[in-house]
């Protein structure tokens, strides 16, 4: 892979952020003022805290912008995390072809990454692919996805015990 192609595959991983976060943040918008579900908004988007999950992908994107690796990483785990759950709870052949596109695409994303930051070594010696702002970075989203995971916990505790 070339540093061009490394690009590509980042602003590719960059734009599947993006359009996450416009997609939840319309239905979002929708599920919560109209305050209703139906089969074509389903009830988690009917819940403030999908707007968390909005910021976390636009900082996904943000970072993959920036070819932070641990974000690309992040991201990638989070969305096969999510998309196992879902699939416990509905499973259809669509959401798996679905899934594995858009894994593959994330999974290319880390790849350019990766050669993206082994390329700007080769060519100069002293360049740090690490930062703080990395780390930082990292553990922001680190905590917005543990909010969002105890949110989760704490939705279903009260839905088994209703």
């Amino acid at each position: 892979m070339t540093k061009d192609q490394s690009l590509k595959t980042i602003k590719i991983g960059s734009g599947i952020c993006y359009a996450f976060a416009g997609f939840f943040l319309i239905f979002g918008i929708v599920g919560n003022i109209y305050n209703f579900q139906s089969e074509v908004i389903p009830s988690q988007f009917n819940n403030p805290w999908i707007f968390l999950e909005v910021l976390f992908w636009i900082f996904c994107a943000y970072c993959i912008s920036k070819k932070i690796k641990s974000i690309a990483i992040i991201a990638f785990v989070y969305y096969l995390i999510d998309r196992m759950i879902a699939l416990f709870e509905n499973l259809a052949i669509q959401q798996i072809i679905l899934a594995g596109a858009i894994l593959y695409f994330f999974g290319k994303t880390i790849q350019g990454v990766f050669v993206f930051h082994k390329l700007e070594k080769l060519e100069n010696p002293s360049y740090r692919s690490f930062s703080w702002i990395d780390f930082i970075c990292a553990l922001l989203v680190i905590i917005i996805i543990g909010e969002t995971v105890l949110h989760l916990l704490d939705e279903y505790v009260i839905i088994s015990y209703q």
